[in-house]
């Protein structure tokens, strides 16, 4: 289970708000697989339809074009640096084991080990002041 914060589920809710209203715009263009949709071209899916839209909606706020394997690359780096336990993480990002998290993320790690150090410092320091 992936849990949310109620800022995103509102912005889910929105997104999928305007998808039904495209949807219903787009009669007998829309395919429709479990949760997920993708805009039919021709007789066939497209099954990049939503890296193609975040790359045009991305040009359209005159942002560099940006692909969902990037908000990964965001993501990650982002939630490791807040102190996000590497295993949360890592089921977040849909990865089957923790060590892929940590082999591919682990630029992030060296501030991490300054902030350890940090406070397990200030541990021992409170422990020494006491004796």
């Amino acid at each position: 289970m992936i849990v949310l914060d109620e800022g995103t589920v509102a912005a889910v809710r929105r997104h999928l708000e305007l998808q039904d209203v495209e949807r219903r715009r787009a009669v007998g263009l829309w395919e429709t697989r479990g949760t997920s949709s993708s805009v039919r071209t021709a007789s066939r899916s497209t099954p990049t339809a939503p890296s193609h839209l975040l790359g045009v909606m991305s040009i359209a706020a005159g942002v560099p074009r940006i692909r969902l394997h990037d908000l990964c690359h965001t993501a990650a780096p982002l939630a490791l640096g807040a102190g996000v336990h590497p295993k949360v993480v890592s089921e977040r990002l849909g990865h089957s084991s923790i060590a892929i998290t940590l082999d591919t993320y682990s630029h992030v790690l060296p501030s991490m080990q300054e902030d350890a150090a940090a406070k397990l410092g200030s541990i021992l320091d409170a422990e020494a002041s006491t004796d």
